[in-house]
């Protein structure tokens, strides 16, 4: 679209504006030179300094406006872009046309919107266009200046306020393209219909009417395969894609993606691009190929900390980073993915309330009078809208935020358990009673030996693992009696019976679950059942106890570990 509107600066104004009669020879001399060149291409500098300097030197202010116009067209740094469309204001008001005020206004505020994402600055130059429209003739540029505005209601989700502006841009276009024009007003005409066709498509989309978004696709089709629309056949690819995605023809969507990255790389796109890379990487997941999905992913997250450039599939871009546990990814590396996260959402958040009110206010109440009362109404009922998003928004960050420094803890403890099962370390839970330390009674060390020695066989055995034993069945096992039983649990295992018997059940079943792929598919009451332990839940409180990590998670992180579904 920048490039339709500098062309449109370049070749139009001058047969709408008696003055550009007088520079049109020495102008179009120089520009023959470097015409051909496409957009961001540094080979037409030379040429155009060349340009820029014959029209100060002449004074010629139309022929240098139209100059500078070019250099921003060719020049690839948003800098310098910017520095020219400066230059194209301060030379359009020496000529006090409002024509080419208008434009050079227009021109300024979309390098603003394409180039640095500023929109509330796009948006106050829109509006000294408009005004200097206004004063003109030129339908236009008077329609072009809507159909911008129309893309600053899209881009703030006040789709249907936008599809006014651009269903009066479309019928213009359209209505032009019947006439008979000159080559550059046809062609002029004709971008302006395909690229108003591309937003329209966006906001059906945004709105869920899919078909509606698929009929203004097909009208683009005629033109997709003529050499001068590339960038437009880019457009029409990423949207086709994504309705492809939306109805699950995800081999289809990433055909379509890919030769839409393409095009849109070469234009340097890269708010496109952003859209284009979360559908890319979320239709490459849905088929499982998450290496593929990880790689867009990130193309995303590198170009938002590359230029701050927002949108919704941003946000979503980091939600799946940081739920999909599957993607490589550190501590750092997640805790990189929330700052971005917080910082896209606090742009998205603080920018749209701002410009939804200010385009109501300073737009549609002078340019759409007929329906102020409607829009304002809209937008206070917007604002509600917005102010419980925001609330609801942030709840939802803090709870995203909990749950992950919730898994991040999981997956800690769960690495520390499997230290503890490499080495063979059994760790006895903490004693519910005391240790009887000031016991009187002593017990021969024969006594002491013969017991600790039957305790360390009867370890070896799953004889724990009957839901009814109890100290005094233990004992007669033994052949003593329980209190001899446990003092020796209480002096020399620093524990009592019922720990003694419950570390003994969770660290057998830990290791049946964490060397036995068959006790990752059992239930919890299985699981229960299997260590002696009759009831689930409190299967579940001794199990989080002694390994630091409930069943659940336990079995989780292991079957991500074995590749397991």
């Amino acid at each position: 679209m920048r490039r339709n509107i500098l062309l449109f600066c370049t070749v139009f104004l001058c047969s709408i504006t008696g003055s550009a009669q007088k520079s049109s020879v020495g102008y179009d001399d120089l520009k023959k030179e470097y015409s051909n060149f496409p957009e961001n291409d540094t080979r037409a500098l030379q040429f155009i300094t060349r340009s820029i300097a014959s029209a100060k030197k002449s004074q010629d202010f139309v022929h240098l406006l139209h100059a500078y116009e070019d250099a921003a067209f060719s020049s690839p740094q948003r800098l310098e872009k910017l520095k020219y469309a400066d230059s194209c204001i301060l030379t359009a008001q020496k000529t006090k046309d409002p024509s080419l005020l208008s434009m050079a206004y227009l021109g300024k505020g979309i390098v603003y919107y394409f180039n640095f994402r500023k929109y509330d600055q796009a948006l106050d130059l829109y509006l000294l266009a408009a005004k200097n429209a206004a004063q003109t003739d030129n339908d236009y540029l008077k329609f072009k200046i809507k159909y911008q505005i129309g893309v600053v209601k899209s881009y703030v989700g006040y789709y249907e306020d936008a599809m006014l502006c651009f269903t009066e841009s479309l019928l213009f276009f359209e209505t032009n393209l019947k006439k008979d024009l000159h080559p550059n007003l046809r062609y002029n005409n004709t971008r302006g219909y395909l690229n108003t066709l591309h937003q329209m498509s966006i906001c059906q989309r945004n709105l869920q009417r899919y078909d509606q978004a698929q009929d203004l696709l097909l009208r683009m089709k005629p033109y997709m395969n003529e050499p001068n629309f590339t960038q437009e056949k880019g457009y029409n690819l990423k949207e086709s894609g994504i309705l492809d995605f939306q109805h699950g023809n995800f081999p289809q969507a990433i055909e379509q993606l890919l030769r839409a990255e393409k095009l849109l790389q070469f234009r340097k796109e890269e708010g496109h691009l952003s859209v284009t890379y979360y559908y890319l990487g979320n239709a490459y997941l849905n088929m499982n190929e998450r290496d593929r999905a990880f790689i867009y992913l990130k193309k995303v997250d590198s170009l938002f900390t590359g230029n701050e450039t927002v949108s919704p599939e941003v946000l979503k871009t980091y939600e799946l980073l940081l739920k999909n546990r599957n993607f490589p990814s550190t501590s750092e590396d997640r805790n990189f993915y929330i700052d971005q996260l917080l910082k896209a959402d606090h742009i998205l958040q603080t920018e749209m309330p701002h410009l939804s009110s200010r385009i109501h206010l300073e737009y549609d109440v002078q340019d759409l009078r007929n329906e102020k009362e409607k829009l304002q109404k809209g937008n206070k009922k917007l604002n509600t809208i917005q102010t419980l998003l925001l609330g609801g928004g942030t709840a939802g960050l803090i709870f995203m935020f909990l749950l992950i420094m919730r898994h991040r803890k999981i997956a800690k403890n769960y690495r520390s358990l499997q230290k503890k099962l490499a080495t063979g370390e059994l760790t006895s839970l903490p004693s519910s009673q005391p240790h009887n330390q000031g016991r009187k009674m002593t017990y021969a060390d024969e006594i002491v030996t013969e017991l600790l020695e039957k305790l360390y066989q009867f370890e070896k055995t799953t004889l724990f693992t009957d839901p009814d034993l109890t100290l005094e069945k233990l004992a007669k096992l033994f052949e003593t009696n329980k209190n001899h039983l446990s003092y020796v649990l209480n002096e020399h295992r620093k524990t009592n019976f019922h720990n003694y018997i419950a570390s003994l059940r969770i660290h057998y079943i830990t290791n049946l679950m964490n060397t036995d792929r068959q006790y990752l598919k059992y239930t919890t009451d299985i699981l229960a059942d299997s260590c002696g332990i009759k009831h689930r839940q409190h299967f579940s409180k001794l199990f989080y106890q002694y390994n630091k990590i409930r069943p659940s998670d336990f079995i989780e992180q292991k079957k991500r570990e074995l590749n397991m579904p």
